[in-house]
Protein backbone atom coordinates (compact mmCIF):
# COMPACT_ATOMS: atom_id res chain seq x y z
CA UNK A 1 0.00 0.00 0.00
CA UNK A 2 0.95 3.42 -0.51
CA UNK A 3 -0.83 4.70 2.56
CA UNK A 4 1.68 5.95 5.59
CA UNK A 5 -1.39 5.20 7.77
CA UNK A 6 -1.59 1.61 6.57
CA UNK A 7 2.43 1.19 7.11
CA UNK A 8 1.68 2.82 10.80
CA UNK A 9 -1.08 0.30 11.70
CA UNK A 10 0.53 -2.58 9.95
CA UNK A 11 3.67 -2.11 12.38
CA UNK A 12 1.33 -1.41 15.81
CA UNK A 13 -0.43 -4.90 15.11
CA UNK A 14 2.89 -6.48 14.94
CA UNK A 15 4.08 -4.68 17.90
CA UNK A 16 0.50 -6.10 19.56
CA UNK A 17 1.16 -9.54 18.26
CA UNK A 18 5.30 -9.93 19.93
CA UNK A 19 3.52 -8.13 23.03
CA UNK A 20 1.12 -10.59 23.33
CA UNK A 21 3.82 -13.60 22.52
CA UNK A 22 5.40 -11.73 25.41
CA UNK A 23 2.69 -11.75 27.72
CA UNK A 24 1.62 -15.45 27.13
CA UNK A 25 4.93 -16.17 28.71
CA UNK A 26 4.25 -14.47 31.92
CA UNK A 27 1.72 -14.42 34.88
CA UNK A 28 -1.25 -12.45 35.58
CA UNK A 29 0.52 -10.04 37.71
CA UNK A 30 3.03 -9.35 35.39
CA UNK A 31 0.72 -8.98 32.10
CA UNK A 32 -0.97 -6.58 34.25
CA UNK A 33 1.86 -4.24 34.16
CA UNK A 34 3.11 -4.74 31.41
CA UNK A 35 -0.51 -3.89 29.49
CA UNK A 36 -0.34 -0.90 32.18
CA UNK A 37 3.28 -0.66 30.45
CA UNK A 38 2.21 -0.70 27.20
CA UNK A 39 -0.70 1.53 27.39
CA UNK A 40 1.30 4.42 28.75
CA UNK A 41 3.76 4.07 26.14
CA UNK A 42 0.61 4.20 23.42
CA UNK A 43 -0.61 7.25 25.40
CA UNK A 44 3.41 8.88 25.35
CA UNK A 45 3.28 8.05 21.72
CA UNK A 46 -0.04 9.50 20.79
CA UNK A 47 1.00 12.92 22.88
CA UNK A 48 4.39 13.04 20.98
CA UNK A 49 2.47 12.19 17.77
CA UNK A 50 0.18 15.12 17.96
CA UNK A 51 2.61 17.76 19.52
CA UNK A 52 4.91 16.66 16.56
CA UNK A 53 2.28 16.06 13.92
CA UNK A 54 4.25 18.24 11.34
CA UNK A 55 7.99 16.81 11.73
CA UNK A 56 6.56 13.51 11.30
CA UNK A 57 4.12 13.65 8.24
CA UNK A 58 7.51 15.27 6.70
CA UNK A 59 9.79 12.93 7.79
CA UNK A 60 7.49 9.76 5.80
CA UNK A 61 7.35 12.51 3.23
CA UNK A 62 3.58 13.48 3.88
CA UNK A 63 2.09 16.60 4.85
CA UNK A 64 0.54 17.89 7.88
CA UNK A 65 -3.13 18.10 6.57
CA UNK A 66 -3.08 14.02 6.39
CA UNK A 67 -3.59 14.02 2.56
CA UNK A 68 -6.39 16.99 3.26
CA UNK A 69 -7.97 14.91 6.03
CA UNK A 70 -7.92 17.67 8.27
CA UNK A 71 -9.60 19.68 6.30
CA UNK A 72 -12.34 17.53 5.56
CA UNK A 73 -12.69 16.89 9.25
CA UNK A 74 -13.33 20.62 9.98
CA UNK A 75 -15.52 20.95 7.30
CA UNK A 76 -17.39 17.61 8.48
CA UNK A 77 -17.59 19.21 12.50
CA UNK A 78 -19.48 22.21 11.06
CA UNK A 79 -22.04 20.06 10.08
CA UNK A 80 -21.84 17.62 13.32
CA UNK A 81 -23.21 20.54 15.19
CA UNK A 82 -26.08 21.48 13.42
CA UNK A 83 -27.70 17.95 14.17
CA UNK A 84 -25.30 16.65 17.16
CA UNK A 85 -28.42 14.18 18.49
CA UNK A 86 -29.61 12.70 15.13
CA UNK A 87 -27.43 13.49 12.21
CA UNK A 88 -28.28 13.43 8.74
CA UNK A 89 -29.48 9.89 8.38
CA UNK A 90 -28.00 6.96 7.59
CA UNK A 91 -26.21 7.12 4.04
CA UNK A 92 -28.01 10.66 3.69
CA UNK A 93 -25.46 13.31 3.82
CA UNK A 94 -22.78 12.21 1.12
CA UNK A 95 -24.38 13.22 -1.97
CA UNK A 96 -21.95 14.30 -4.46
CA UNK A 97 -22.67 17.37 -5.37
CA UNK A 98 -25.84 17.56 -4.45
CA UNK A 99 -27.44 18.87 -0.67
CA UNK A 100 -24.92 19.74 2.32
CA UNK A 101 -21.63 17.67 1.29
CA UNK A 102 -21.69 19.77 -1.71
CA UNK A 103 -20.76 22.30 0.33
CA UNK A 104 -18.02 20.28 1.89
CA UNK A 105 -16.93 19.29 -1.39
CA UNK A 106 -16.46 23.44 -2.37
CA UNK A 107 -14.57 23.67 0.97
CA UNK A 108 -11.81 21.13 -0.02
CA UNK A 109 -11.59 21.50 -3.56
CA UNK A 110 -11.90 18.17 -4.40
CA UNK A 111 -14.62 15.46 -4.62
CA UNK A 112 -15.14 13.78 -1.16
CA UNK A 113 -17.80 10.55 -0.69
CA UNK A 114 -17.32 10.32 3.61
CA UNK A 115 -15.42 11.54 6.36
CA UNK A 116 -12.32 9.96 6.07
CA UNK A 117 -13.00 9.11 10.23
CA UNK A 118 -15.07 6.15 10.90
CA UNK A 119 -16.06 8.51 14.18
CA UNK A 120 -16.73 11.46 12.65
CA UNK A 121 -18.82 9.38 10.25
CA UNK A 122 -21.21 7.63 12.90
CA UNK A 123 -21.36 11.15 14.53
CA UNK A 124 -22.54 12.62 11.07
CA UNK A 125 -25.20 10.12 10.11
CA UNK A 126 -26.04 8.99 13.37
CA UNK A 127 -25.87 12.18 16.09
CA UNK A 128 -24.51 11.68 19.09
CA UNK A 129 -26.91 8.36 19.89
CA UNK A 130 -25.50 6.79 17.31
CA UNK A 131 -21.82 6.89 18.38
CA UNK A 132 -23.02 6.33 22.19
CA UNK A 133 -24.63 2.96 20.89
CA UNK A 134 -21.18 1.91 19.07
CA UNK A 135 -19.13 3.20 21.83
CA UNK A 136 -21.18 1.11 24.51
CA UNK A 137 -21.12 -2.03 22.17
CA UNK A 138 -17.06 -1.25 21.48
CA UNK A 139 -16.59 -0.85 25.53
CA UNK A 140 -18.51 -4.21 25.77
CA UNK A 141 -16.44 -6.14 23.94
CA UNK A 142 -13.53 -4.50 25.43
CA UNK A 143 -15.22 -5.40 28.82
CA UNK A 144 -15.47 -9.42 27.22
CA UNK A 145 -12.09 -9.52 26.52
CA UNK A 146 -10.50 -8.21 29.75
CA UNK A 147 -10.86 -11.31 31.42
CA UNK A 148 -9.20 -13.47 28.94
CA UNK A 149 -6.33 -11.13 28.51
CA UNK A 150 -6.05 -11.22 32.62
CA UNK A 151 -6.23 -15.02 32.98
CA UNK A 152 -3.92 -15.67 30.35
CA UNK A 153 -6.01 -17.06 27.55
CA UNK A 154 -4.10 -14.74 24.98
CA UNK A 155 -4.95 -17.67 21.79
CA UNK A 156 -8.49 -17.18 22.46
CA UNK A 157 -7.99 -13.41 23.11
CA UNK A 158 -5.38 -12.34 19.89
CA UNK A 159 -8.49 -12.62 17.41
CA UNK A 160 -10.88 -10.09 19.37
CA UNK A 161 -8.05 -7.84 20.43
CA UNK A 162 -6.34 -7.69 16.92
CA UNK A 163 -9.63 -7.02 15.46
CA UNK A 164 -10.97 -3.85 18.22
CA UNK A 165 -7.50 -2.39 17.87
CA UNK A 166 -7.41 -2.69 13.66
CA UNK A 167 -11.23 -1.14 14.30
CA UNK A 168 -9.80 1.96 16.50
CA UNK A 169 -6.87 2.86 14.18
CA UNK A 170 -8.40 2.05 10.69
CA UNK A 171 -11.41 4.46 11.12
CA UNK A 172 -9.29 7.01 12.69
CA UNK A 173 -8.76 8.04 9.01
CA UNK A 174 -10.98 5.78 7.21
CA UNK A 175 -14.42 4.99 6.96
CA UNK A 176 -15.13 1.49 7.25
CA UNK A 177 -17.93 1.38 10.16
CA UNK A 178 -20.80 2.36 7.96
CA UNK A 179 -20.18 1.06 4.89
CA UNK A 180 -23.28 -1.14 3.34
CA UNK A 181 -21.62 -4.64 4.21
CA UNK A 182 -18.42 -3.30 5.30
CA UNK A 183 -18.00 -5.49 8.62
Amino acid sequence: SGSRGAWLIEAAIFSLYFLLQLMRRMEQRSRVFLTFVASSVAIGITAATFLFLKQITGFIGRDATLSGRTAIWAQVWSFIVQRPVLGYGYDAFWQGIHGESFRVVAAVHFIVFHAHNGFLEIWLELGAAGLFIFLLSYARAWKKLWPLLRRGEIDHAAWPLFLLVLIFLYDLDENTLLIFNGL
